[in-house]
């Protein structure tokens, strides 16, 4: 919006020191944002678990009779919920998954190198703005992994797992992975701002309306799901006749 009402104090320099400040802003809320779903959120899904087993456990010592093998058809779903959780025990230890992580970021890191590279000429190649090749396909192509893993959960029927790995994704690329490009590039001389254009803002914007909409009732049914999906053909559509001008001249120059 600074940008946008060329409002700023010192021109470019506002915009630059607006990002940054941002920026570290949003690492910290993000740093927040694991704490608070690793260590507070996690241990307070655990012990729900645990007071359902306790409530059907004593639920199945009370009931006498005929109402006992009631209550064991109640607890019945429950218990198949247990299996699959004892079935998804951890097979790795800590220092294993994260070594694995580390040489699959050096991998993706080299990977990513060529991607950018090719981008470009992919973009002229098919005739397409380069502001569809970077904000539709390649987070298709670069998210694959984690997109099909949403679809597994979600055929699964563990929507908060699914809504998690596609919601937490999103989560970490807007206020993790930006802001720190930002803050890396303070500190290699290059200024990197936060400014994406109205344009882009409005798509950002549009999105997250979108999604909040969808994610409010707590539930889910194939009509918000497509809905979700009209939004995002809609966007894809909006970005295939969107010509950014500073992109398309830095893609010149």
């Amino acid at each position: 919006m600074l940008s946008a009402t060329h409002t700023e104090l010192r021109g470019s320099a506002s915009i630059l020191t607006l990002s940054r400040i941002s920026s570290m802003v949003m690492v910290l809320l993000y740093a927040g944002f694991l704490h608070h779903q690793l260590r507070e959120h996690a241990p307070a899904a655990a012990s729900d678990a645990s007071a359902g087993k306790d409530e059907n456990k004593e639920a199945l010592d009370s009931a006498p009779g005929d109402q006992l093998e009631a209550a064991t058809t109640a607890a019945a779903p429950a218990s198949r919920d247990d299996e699959d959780d004892e079935a998804d025990e951890l097979v790795l230890t800590f220092r294993t998954c994260l070594g694995a992580l580390a040489v699959v970021t050096l991998l993706i890191s080299v990977l990513s190198e060529y991607v950018v590279h090719s981008i470009e000429h992919a973009a002229d190649a098919w005739g397409v703005p380069l502001s569809f090749m970077s904000v539709i396909v390649l987070p298709i192509v670069g998210n694959a992994a984690e997109h099909s893993s949403a679809i597994i959960f979600a055929l699964k029927n563990k929507m908060d797992v699914a809504l998690g790995v596609a919601v937490g994704s999103s989560t970490q690329i807007a206020v993790g992975v930006t802001p720190a490009c930002v803050l890396a590039g303070m500190l290699m001389s290059q200024p990197l701002t936060l400014d994406l254009q109205p344009f882009e803002t409005g798509a950002l914007l549009f999105g997250v309306l979108c999604l909040a909409h969808a994610l409010e009732t707590g539930t889910s049914n194939w009509m918000s799901g497509a809905t979700l999906v009209a939004a995002y053909v809609v966007l894809a559509a909006a970005f295939a006749m969107h010509g950014d001008p500073q992109l398309q001249h830095e893609h010149i120059g």
